[in-house]
């Protein structure tokens, strides 16, 4: 019997409208054995995102230990007791800059962790079994998507971009929304 196992990588993507949009230049690694991911994802925010919102805050799912490698980037966890005792999947973070540009802000966070959300049956069983996750990394597959929260959402930010590059395993192919760029 021939295996055919397809990762897929799904997050919610906007088109350019004439409103400014977040953007991600995002670098991960699927690691399926272990069922972890990890992401290099630099992001870059426009100015009028900051002077709307004063404050940059973002969520990312809880199992993923996320850091900045910039010197001038502190990221404060906002510890929320309701969010805690619902078993909520995201953590939310503040972002401190030192250092802003006049036309966007920039920064870099890198992020690790398993993903591992047991597929699960729905609320109601139907004949074609419908089952679901959040996500997951496992033998059989990889499904990430925006129920995930393993790329940053930002607080009242509709709209974001994304450039990815992945790695995975050997034998293994990866499918996203987009145009592939690398054979």
């Amino acid at each position: 019997m021939r295996r055919l196992i397809i990762a897929l990588l799904s997050i919610p993507v906007f088109l350019q409208t004439s409103a400014q949009v977040i953007h991600h230049q995002l670098n991960t690694k699927i690691q399926i054995e272990s069922h972890e991911l990890t992401v290099t994802d630099h992001i870059t925010l426009p100015v009028s995102y900051i002077n709307e919102q004063k404050e940059i805050i973002f969520s990312l799912n809880k199992n993923l230990a996320v850091k900045s490698p910039d010197k001038d980037v502190t990221l404060v966890e906002i510890k929320n007791e309701q969010a805690a005792k619902s078993n909520q999947i995201a953590k939310t973070y503040k972002v401190n800059i030192s250092k802003k540009k006049k036309n966007q802000v920039e920064f870099t966070l890198s992020y690790s962790g398993k993903i591992y959300d047991k597929i699960e049956s729905g609320p109601t069983e139907y004949a074609r079994g419908f089952r679901e996750t959040t996500g997951i990394i496992f033998e059989d597959g990889v499904y990430l998507a925006g129920s995930t929260h393993w790329v940053p959402e930002f607080r009242d930010a509709d709209l974001f971009s994304f450039v990815i590059d992945a790695c995975i395993d050997k034998g293994w192919l990866l499918v996203s929304q987009g145009k592939r760029t690398v054979k």
